[in-house]
């Protein structure tokens, strides 16, 4: 076989990945897509962000020398690292739901009742933690007391 023709052949071979890999990327663009537009519908991107400055405002504390343009860089670097979760998230969302499923929840979240429901769910969620919290203690006493009670 000729130069030309090997080095053709494994120019060839080794764009069969690329290839392969630019397709999967445009069949995943419109899910992500999909998964993004949700999680803004849900506020589940507002609660990463509130997560972010929770996490920074901590550490501000803690290091109170550190001027305010480094937190508020710090802030935005974090930020910008929300894309990486939903990349992050989209397979895992995508073995669950289609996209089709993605579309109708969002389309709730967009609707007047969802919108209430996205706007109170990180409250009730707090507040449900707390009632979990106790039930569990209360629980974990009843088996406790059970387990006393057939070792006598």
């Amino acid at each position: 076989m000729a130069l030309k023709h090997r080095i053709s052949l494994r120019i060839a071979i080794a764009a069969i990945p690329l290839l392969l890999s630019s397709l999967c990327s445009a069949q995943e663009a419109p899910y992500r897509a999909a998964l993004k537009d949700y999680l803004e519908a849900s506020n589940a991107m507002g609660s990463f962000g509130t997560a972010i400055d929770q996490m920074i405002g901590m550490q501000r504390e803690e290091h109170s020398d550190l001027p305010p343009e480094f937190w508020d860089s710090l802030g935005k670097e974090m930020r910008l690292s929300i894309d990486d979760l939903v990349d992050m998230l989209a397979p895992v969302y995508e073995r669950h739901l289609s996209i089709e499923d993605l579309q109708a929840v969002t389309t709730f979240y967009r609707s007047p009742s969802g919108s209430k429901f996205a706007e109170a769910s990180p409250v009730v969620m707090q507040e449900s933690m707390a009632v979990g919290a106790e039930w569990g203690s209360k629980l974990g006493e009843r088996i406790m007391k059970r387990i006393q009670e057939e070792g006598r």
